[in-house]
């Protein structure tokens, strides 16, 4: 192999490939999305104000877990069963409605579905992980996330479907179905525009205090916050907070 190839594949292959993930983020990622207000909405402020770059651990964790997703819808791609998804191969406006853009939490919260089994109302999250013990799961944020697309689609189930991809014995595959009833729906829509409006106008103003953080929740401080770049200023927001509350 000539060297200037040899140099092109060293150097730029990988830069290629991040170049793809930042337009891809970038086109899917305009408007309120339910995976956002699942997380932290305050580091999405961040984001759009700093425009980091994407690094190759964001590449790592959107290719293994785009590629399970992708597998595994292709492999439900049956309308006879009544499954729908965005690869289905004749992808008529209803499929892609209910498999792709959900749009009907506030009339402007998005969502990308995995799976939607029609014939039970049955929104399906398909997930991968790296642990290999199932009391440690489902994690909280995917638990939101799925009740997200229930609240959107008056579902009163859905299935949250882990794959175990560092387990290689026994069954890899976890299934957790989550249930709501109408007034939880009800009451978790409420919350959830909430939470996107002020999301919107903390976009609009540049000002990340105006949305919610997920600072002092055990579920996201031990690995989210603590690798976040914006740890430091989220915390002095916090801390301006509290002096205010505290002169009141």
């Amino acid at each position: 192999m000539p060297i200037e190839s040899e140099y092109y594949f060293d150097k730029v292959l990988m830069e290629d490939l991040i170049t793809g993930l930042t337009k891809r983020y970038d086109r899917r990622r305009a408007g309120v999305h339910v995976s956002t207000l699942s997380m932290c909405p305050r580091q999405d402020v961040f984001k759009e104000r700093d425009h980091p770059p994407l690094t190759s651990r964001e590449l790592n964790f959107f290719t293994s877990g785009a590629a399970s997703g992708a597998a595994i819808q292709s492999l439900a791609d049956d309308e006879n069963n009544g499954y729908y998804n965005r690869y289905n191969k004749n992808n008529n406006t209803e499929k892609k409605y209910f498999a792709e853009y959900l749009t009907n939490i506030g009339g402007f919260i998005q969502g990308h579905i995995d799976l939607w089994h029609k014939p039970t109302n049955t929104p399906i999250e398909i997930k991968t992980s790296r642990v290999t013990k199932e009391e440690k799961l489902p994690k909280s944020f995917h638990v939101d996330q799925l009740k997200s697309y229930m609240v959107g689609m008056s579902a009163d189930h859905g299935i949250l479907l882990y794959q175990l991809i560092n387990k290689f014995e026994g069954d890899p595959f976890i299934k957790f179905v989550i249930k709501m009833t109408k007034k939880e729906r009800d009451e978790m829509a409420l919350m959830k525009i909430e939470d996107g409006i002020a999301l919107i106008k903390a976009k609009a103003y540049k000002r990340p205090e105006l949305a919610r953080h997920v600072r002092y929740d055990s579920n996201f401080n031990d690995w989210l916050c603590k690798d976040c770049p914006w740890r430091q200023e989220c915390d002095d927001i916090n801390s301006k907070e509290i002096a205010l509350r505290l002169k009141k």
